[in-house]
């Protein structure tokens, strides 16, 4: 038993992404909260602030508001009340005297991580915390404890090598490219179908349907008074709907993009039928060469930044997922790249497009960094990649060697929140 915290309560396992929540119990396959990572914010006559956990229920007035930048955490009020409601409404835990694991980012600082004990332990009112990065959860998923990972996420890409448990920090390398990028980009290349720029993908919201009396179906774009849409409401719905296309039609090839393969069907969240050619292939083609973001258009970049928080200035250091690898691999003690390229892994929700494990692992041979014959990443089933991190942290959990590791609230009331980055290094 665990002499810090009261084991007979499961542990619990968050991992907060930039796209989402995912919530659940050590020892269980899959996360039972998983909801997005944003909040719908309307105010009253009073000014007093409302929350809205059904974000892709329109509310007029409703603006949408993130706790996260570039993955780490920013509004803390924001988080706290996420955190409460994945605890209290999704799963129906009490955190209170039970213990919680929670994955962050290679990269996150040690004052996001000693403000996440704070609220943690004072707060919450948990028995024991212990901060694990993402990558080695990653790695633990897969049955591994050493291996270069590759994360693919809604905010960006992120490369980081992990060495029997541990992230070489320095080798740690990432770019903006990521989820939401694509999801912006894809409105550009579906407007640009058949030489004429128009706006194809309405979100579901803009669009009144009203059944008629022969059966058949009238839509009609709605209309709202001015301001009653909310910019980042229009650019997360927006968004929402580029995703949603781009996870039912996109898939990256091996060879040059092919231009003259049959039109795929595919019906628009107003109804509207579209046929998706090239841009199909083009789209995922940004993972490895980013160039074509550069001479991305200002409405493309207003989309962007209203969700991710990405300053346009990031653009002249986007990178493509080869170029992360060889600068990451680069950073690293020779004698350990066998073992890391042994075991390359494509995790997050990036790694679930058709086809993508194939053509990362092709670049990498012709970039001399990986001998040929073997095939994709190993350990997790593709369909674990997107939480792979939270099936780590799972599985980690719920080992009794483990619970010696945790961070007891008593050594948090004896040492203070610094008493984090020793205890969860």
């Amino acid at each position: 038993t665990c002499s810090c915290c009261k084991m007979d309560f499961d542990a619990i396992v968050a991992d907060i992404g930039t796209q989402n929540c995912r919530i659940g119990f050590a020892g269980d396959d899959h996360p039972k909260a998983l909801f997005p990572s944003v909040a719908g914010v309307t105010t009253d006559k009073s000014s007093e602030r409302k929350l809205h956990w059904d974000v892709h229920k329109f509310h007029e007035y409703m603006k949408i508001e993130t706790p996260l930048r570039d993955g780490v955490i920013e509004d803390w009020a924001l988080w706290e009340k996420m955190v409460q409601h994945g605890l209290s409404q999704v799963l129906k835990a009490d955190i209170e005297e039970t213990p919680i694991l929670i994955a962050e980012k290679p990269y996150n600082t040690s004052a996001t991580r000693q403000k996440t004990a704070e609220i943690i332990f004072e707060k919450f009112k948990s028995s024991a915390l212990f901060l694990a990065k993402d990558a080695v959860l990653s790695c633990y998923a897969c049955g591994k404890t050493s291996g270069l990972v590759v994360d693919l996420g809604a905010a960006g890409s992120v490369v980081s090598p992990v060495q029997d448990g541990w992230v070489d920090a320095r080798a740690v390398t990432r770019s903006p490219v990521g989820g939401r990028v694509l999801d912006a980009y894809i409105h550009q290349l579906v407007s640009q179908q058949g030489g004429e720029l128009r706006d194809q993908i309405r979100p579901l919201f803009r669009v009144k349907k009203t059944a008629l009396a022969d059966g058949g179906l009238r839509v009609e774009e709605r209309q709202f008074v001015p301001g009653a849409v909310a910019e980042s409401m229009e650019a997360w719905q927006r968004l929402e709907a580029g995703r949603q296309l781009k996870e039912a039609v996109c898939r990256v090839v091996e060879g040059p993009v092919p231009l003259h393969l049959p039109l795929l069907p595919y019906q628009l969240p107003d109804g509207t039928p579209l046929d998706v050619g090239p841009e199909r292939f083009q789209l995922p083609e940004l993972l490895f060469d980013p160039s074509p973001l550069l001479q991305t258009p200002p409405p493309l970049l207003a989309l962007l930044q209203a969700p991710l928080q990405a300053p346009p200035s990031h653009l002249h250091r986007w990178a493509g997922l080869p170029q992360l690898v060889q600068e990451s691999l680069s950073r690293v003690d020779p004698d350990q790249l066998p073992g890391l390229l042994a075991c390359p892994l494509v995790v997050g929700g990036g790694a679930l497009t058709d086809g993508l494990d194939q053509r990362l692992r092709a670049e990498l041979e012709r970039l001399q960094l990986l001998g040929g014959g073997r095939k994709g990443s190993q350990g997790a089933q593709a369909g674990e990649r997107a939480h792979a991190a939270w099936l780590g942290g799972s599985i980690v959990g719920s080992l009794g060697a483990f619970h010696d590791l945790w961070l007891a609230r008593a050594e948090y009331d004896e040492w203070g929140p610094a008493i984090v980055d020793r205890k969860c290094p």
